[in-house]
């Protein structure tokens, strides 16, 4: 829902997979404003928790042992999900690097 909603131009998408099914997915797309609001308003909706830190708008929730990550800046939108794997500090390097920092 969040992707029909804000009609984003996709970037770049990155998969891993590990053994025993474990797995993460990556991916950065552009957004206008209307479309970031428009995602993090579909994701509080969905029940993520969402929060505002400085510029970035921060949201996650795990459901059925998936945890999807979800940073918005500016006009970038970068989106993690993973399942019985998530490396420490992961989505902080992806979403640095994402936005140029």
């Amino acid at each position: 829902e969040a992707v029909a909603a804000a009609a984003p131009t996709p970037g770049i998408t990155c998969h891993w997979r590990g053994e025993g099914g474990r797995w993460l997915e990556s991916s950065v797309a552009t957004v206008s404003a209307d479309g970031a609001a428009a995602v993090e308003a579909t994701l509080s909706g969905q029940g993520f928790a969402c929060a505002t830190d400085a510029d970035t708008v921060h949201c996650e929730r795990t459901a059925d042992g998936v945890t999807e990550v979800h940073d918005l800046r500016g006009d970038r939108w970068v989106s993690s999900t993973f399942s019985g794997w998530m490396p420490d500090g992961y989505t902080a390097v992806v979403a640095s690097r994402a936005f140029g920092e």
